[in-house]
């Protein structure tokens, strides 16, 4: 009688018990470590089996914001999910192309940007653009722990990210536009289609000449 009472003391243990038991007879491996996941648990979703952390969608959130100051936060939650939706799935476009961006490319196209190329803040005596001018710029960014250094250096980081993703999709779409072409047969069809010219002559008959009686 006494084992009686302290089971039902405990019963809701045993209830707890007795669900995981079956929990684990009837889900897989798997779904046991996707319940664990602490990804999963701190995550709003998933792109292809890629989590989107809370961290991460917040922190877009204050970029877009910051970028966008009329929007208000519907569309803007909207609109920072799809970006993040979009990049994870394009990246792993990228991943299968083998198509990747390396420091330099991302260095080449920051010194030829027109709005830091012609700076007077990146220029010499001679007003030509000075690349040490900008790498001091940088570095001086980089150090100023105060919080607008702080915040400048991290809108350069931000700016320096989005500018790869660029490259990167430029890439991509250029090497699709390169894989993409015409049949000769099919070329042939639309030269003569385009350059073909005939001659004739028709006689224009409206409709309100013809009686209605005349129709059945």
């Amino acid at each position: 009688m006494a084992i009686l009472s302290k089971i039902r003391s405990k019963s809701w243990l045993l209830i707890v018990f007795v669900g995981l038991a079956l929990f684990m007879f009837v889900a897989s491996p798997d779904d046991i470590l996707s319940f664990f996941n602490s990804k999963k648990a701190n995550s709003i979703g998933n792109v292809n089996g890629e989590y989107i952390s809370r961290d991460e969608f917040t922190e877009r959130i204050k970029e877009f914001s910051a970028a966008n100051p009329n929007s208000n936060s519907s569309q803007t939650t909207m609109q920072v999910w799809e970006n993040l939706v979009g990049e994870k799935i394009f990246n792993e476009q990228l991943k299968k192309a083998g198509i990747s961006v390396g420091e330099q490319e991302i260095w080449n196209a920051i010194i030829n940007n027109p709005d830091i190329k012609n700076n007077p803040q990146f220029q010499n005596e001679a007003k030509l653009f000075d690349e040490e001018s900008l790498k001091t710029y940088i570095l001086e960014m980089k150090e100023d722990k105060t919080p607008e250094g702080k915040d400048r250096y991290k809108g350069w980081l931000t700016y320096t990210k989005n500018l790869e993703k660029s490259l990167a999709q430029n890439s991509y779409f250029s090497a699709v536009s390169a894989g993409l072409g015409v049949p000769l047969a099919t070329a042939k069809k639309e030269y003569v289609k385009s350059n073909t010219k005939v001659s004739g002559k028709f006689v224009f008959l409206p409709f309100s000449t013809i009686a209605d009686s005349t129709i059945k």
